[in-house]
């Protein structure tokens, strides 16, 4: 059977900026709308957004995407004037009416998409721009079908495949390394609690993410202490101990490996 494909975008016809955004306690968006043919993806990384759209009050969490249309009048702030983080994507092109306004859960392979995303506009690769618009076209479409799965009550029968299996245990491994980062945390109580081996667990966890246990525990403590330092009031000593840190020494000193400054000039970096 002949199939035609011209290769022009029906949904993302151009995407116009991605960035990430690290937003201090206290920070409020001033009301105000984009272009009626700007639409607006937000997705929260970390913290609860309070927003105002166009009169109606919503709340965006951790690990959810809005979709904002263009002309759209809004303003946004972290909620309890806790610090959060977001990457923003502006884009033009015609989306599905569903997607927009609604706060809507981010699953693996969507943030997968959405790092990848992230990683092309940085880095601008040769032909990134054709692999951003491919990428936000698979996110939007990967959207609708979820939506039409979850209306239809069709659930994808995978759950019986080893690739599935294998996903699903690094994604409760790492949701536990989340939640407990901030204990005295080891390979082998994770393992207990998916009921694999530890060695089992540490090749799961490299095969699927690339990071070992112990880097993928550390990235969450760095993250937790950059949070911690924005909402300020705490001392240095104080945040190492509070994501499980024994000796503030060795906080510093792997801090400044993760971000390439130390602790102190983070903080004055966010003067």
């Amino acid at each position: 059977m002949e199939y035609n494909y011209d290769f022009k975008p029906k949904l993302i016809t151009r995407v116009t900026s991605i960035k990430t955004c690290n937003m201090k306690r206290g920070f409020v968006q001033p009301h105000h709308a984009h272009a009626y043919y700007g639409h607006e993806i937000i997705y929260l990384d970390y913290g609860c957004i309070d927003f105002n759209i166009d009169g109606r009050d919503l709340q965006l969490n951790t690990g959810e995407i809005l979709f904002i249309r263009g002309g759209w009048h809004h303003t946004f702030t972290g909620r309890d004037e806790v610090p959060f983080d977001y990457l923003n994507i502006m884009f033009r092109g015609k989306v599905p009416e569903e997607l927009f306004g609604i706060p809507l859960p981010v699953d693996k392979k969507m943030r997968d998409i959405l790092l990848n995303l992230k990683h092309e506009y940085e880095f601008q690769g040769k032909y990134h721009s054709d692999m951003i618009g491919c990428l936000l076209n698979e996110l939007v479409i990967y959207l609708v079908r979820q939506l039409d799965a979850q209306n239809n009550k069709k659930v994808p029968q995978i759950q019986s495949n080893r690739i599935y299996y294998e996903s699903e245990k690094v994604d409760k491994a790492i949701a536990i390394i989340r939640e407990h980062y901030n204990t005295p945390l080891h390979v082998s109580d994770v393992a207990k609690v998916i009921r694999i081996s530890p060695s089992h667990l540490r090749l799961l966890l490299r095969q699927n993410t690339g990071k070992n246990f112990t880097a993928l525990l550390h990235g969450f403590r760095i993250e937790a202490a950059k949070h911690l330092i924005r909402e300020e009031g705490y001392s240095f000593s104080e945040i190492s101990s509070k994501i499980g840190f024994e000796s503030p020494t060795f906080f510093f000193k792997l801090f400044k490996r993760y971000t390439g400054m130390t602790p102190k000039e983070f903080a004055k970096k966010l003067d």
